[in-house]
């Protein structure tokens, strides 16, 4: 599925044992969280043109940020990854996109 993601979290930093998987493919994922929203984070573009500095992975949230390569049947891959744990890290936020950017921010 294509398209933009615009999204936030319904509810106040103490929530958890709930999950935030968003995924799209050439769009952009933007998610709003409260500040302190003890999550566990895992983001990543995957890009699978020549614009791999095009892209990027925008956080409001101290993330560790990697780029990497790789290869899947054949399809030369480069990777923005993007990882972090806040508070207890109870709620599990995943984010995917194939082309496009991820911006994470508190509210």
């Amino acid at each position: 599925m294509g398209g933009n993601i615009d999204a936030g979290f319904l509810g106040n930093g103490t929530d958890t044992g709930r999950a935030i998987d968003l995924s799209t493919q050439g769009g952009h994922i933007k998610l709003a969280v409260p500040e302190n929203l003890p999550m566990t984070v895992d983001a990543t573009i995957e890009v699978r043109n020549t614009l791999f500095d095009f892209y990027r992975i925008k956080s409001g949230f101290p993330l560790a940020l990697q780029k990497d390569e790789e290869t899947r049947n054949g399809v030369h891959i480069k990777l923005h990854t993007g990882s972090g744990i806040f508070g207890s890290g109870d709620v599990a936020v995943k984010l995917r996109t194939v082309n496009g950017n991820i911006d994470i921010s508190g509210k």
